[in-house]
C-alpha cells in the first residue's frame, strides 16, 4: 500500500490518499489538487506540471 499527503508536498492541507500503486496515489492526489488547490495549477504548464508530478512521485511513501 502507498500513501501521499498534501503536507508532504508543502501544502497546508490534511488530505491523504492511499492505494496499491504509485500511479493510483499520484492520480488521486493530482485530481484533489486540481479541485481544491487551483491556485497551484493556475500557471502550471509543461515543465512545471511535470515537476509537480515528479515531486509527487518522490513523496509517495509505503503505508
Amino acid at each position: 500500500m502507498k500513501s501521499l499527503r498534501c503536507r508532504d508536498l508543502g501544502v497546508d492541507c490534511d488530505f491523504v490518499t492511499s492505494g496499491d500503486t504509485n500511479e493510483v496515489v499520484i492520480t488521486d492526489m493530482f485530481a484533489h489538487s486540481v479541485e481544491h488547490h487551483s491556485e497551484i495549477h493556475d500557471h502550471m504548464f509543461g515543465d512545471k506540471a511535470a515537476a509537480l508530478v515528479a515531486d509527487m512521485e518522490g513523496a509517495v511513501k509505503d503505508a
